[in-house]
C-alpha cells in the first residue's frame, strides 16, 4: 500500500494531477473531522472553496522556526484561513505555550493545535491541506514539503538548506518553469506575512493558476527512483579521476596487493560504464552517504513508507521493478564496502 499517494486514506475520493476533484473532499473530511467550517453559501460563492487550509507538520523545537509557527496561527487568522498544526514538543516550556496556543484557538472556528505525532493523522492533513508551512530556521533536507507536493499542498518555505533546493517561488522570473510554492527568506514575521499573503492571493484571486501548481507539484519526482539516476552520473564521473584510483591503491600494504587492486578498479571501472551498472564501482563513502538518509542496506528501501511505490503485499515493501537500479546499487555499494575494507 502506497501510503505517500492520496489514494491511501480516501479510497472513494482518489485525486491526482490530471484529476484532483477528490482533493476536495479529502479537504471536507478533514474540516468536518475537526469541527472546523467546511460549507456555506455567501455571495452566490462556495465559502469553503475560497478558505485556505493551512497545514504545519512539524517536530516543535527551536530549529522548526517556532516563533514563526506561533506567529502563523494568528496571521493566517487574521487573513481568513484555517491552519492545522500537528506536533510534539521536547522541552516541556515548549509543549506548555503550544498547550496554552491550544486552549485559546481550539474553541474557535478557524485554528486546531495537535500536540500529538500520527502517522495516519499527517497524511490525512496533508491530503486536506491547501498549503503545507515549513519555516524552518536551516533544515538540511526536509521532507514535509516534498510529502506535502506528494499531496498537490503547494509549499510555503523559508529559504534554507534543502527547503531552497526543493522550492522555487511562484513571483521568481528567473524560475517560472519550475516555480512550485512561495518562497522567504528572513526570520522575522514580516516576512513569513508577505509570503502567506501573496499564496492566499493565488488560491482566491488567480484559481487557474493555482490549479496549475497543485497539478504541478503532484507531479514532481522526489523518490529515489528518479535521484538513482542523478546519483549514477555523479558517481560514474567520479569514479574517472586518478584521486580515487590511488587512494583504493594505497588501501593495499604490499606492491602485489597494490598492483591485484587497481587491476581489479579498472576492470570494475569500465563495467561500471555500462547503462545497467554504472553504480557497481563505488567506495566506502557512498555507503556512508546513503546511510545517513537512514535507508537500510540489506533492504535499503524496506519500510520507507514515504517511497511512492510502497507496498506492503510484497516481500521488499518498496520495491518493484522500476526500482531495480536502486535495489542493485545498495547491493553493490555493500560488496565494494567489503572489498575495501
Amino acid at each position: 500500500m502506497d501510503i505517500s499517494s492520496p489514494s491511501f486514506l480516501f479510497r472513494v475520493c482518489v485525486f491526482e494531477a490530471s484529476k484532483t476533484e477528490g482533493k476536495r473532499i479529502c479537504k471536507q473530511f478533514v474540516q468536518r473531522g475537526l469541527g472546523l467550517p467546511f460549507q456555506g453559501i455567501k455571495h452566490g460563492i462556495c465559502v469553503a472553496d475560497q478558505i485556505p487550509l493551512v497545514v504545519c507538520i512539524t517536530r516543535l523545537v527551536a530549529q522548526k522556526g517556532l516563533h514563526l509557527i506561533t506567529h502563523a496561527i494568528k496571521h493566517v487568522e487574521e487573513l481568513g484561513g484555517q491552519m492545522v498544526v500537528l506536533g510534539r514538543a521536547s522541552d516541556d516550556r515548549v509543549e506548555r505555550e503550544f498547550e496554552g496556543l491550544a486552549e485559546l484557538h481550539n474553541k474557535g472556528s478557524n485554528i486546531r493545535i495537535l500536540l500529538m505525532y500520527s502517522e495516519e493523522l499527517s497524511h490525512m492533513l496533508y491530503a486536506a491541506a491547501d498549503m503545507i508551512l515549513v519555516p524552518s530556521m536551516y533544515e538540511p533536507c526536509g521532507l514535509a514539503q516534498m510529502i506535502g507536493m506528494r499531496y498537490g499542498a503547494v509549499p510555503i518555505v523559508r529559504k534554507t538548506g534543502g527547503l531552497a533546493d526543493t522550492v522555487f517561488d511562484m513571483d521568481d522570473q528567473s524560475h517560472t518553469e519550475i516555480a512550485n510554492g512561495f518562497v522567504f527568506e528572513g526570520i522575522d514575521e514580516g516576512s513569513l506575512n508577505c509570503a502567506l499573503g501573496r499564496a492566499f492571493s493565488y488560491y482566491q484571486e488567480k484559481p487557474n493558476e493555482w490549479k496549475a501548481v497543485v497539478q504541478k507539484v503532484m507531479r514532481i519526482d522526489n523518490s529515489w527512483n528518479n535521484t538513482a539516476g542523478k546519483y549514477i552520473d555523479i558517481y560514474n564521473s567520479k569514479f574517472q579521476k586518478d584521486d580515487i584510483h590511488i587512494e583504493l591503491v594505497r588501501m593495499r600494504t604490499t606492491k602485489k596487493e597494490q598492483d591485484e587492486a587497481y587491476s581489479k578498479f579498472q576492470e570494475e571501472a569500465h563495467g561500471c560504464l555500462n547503462q545497467e551498472s554504472r553504480l557497481e564501482c563505488s567506495n566506502s563513502r557512498l555507503l556512508v552517504i546513503l546511510t545517513n538518509e537512514k535507508i537500510p542496506i540489506q533492504h535499503p528501501l524496506t519500510n520507507n513508507h514515504h517511497h511512492p511505490r510502497y507496498s506492503e503485499k510484497q516481500e521488499r515493501p518498496c520495491l518493484k521493478s522500476v526500482d531495480y537500479n536502486v535495489l542493485t546499487a545498495f547491493e553493490k555499494l555493500k560488496e565494494w564496502n567489503d572489498f575495501n575494507t
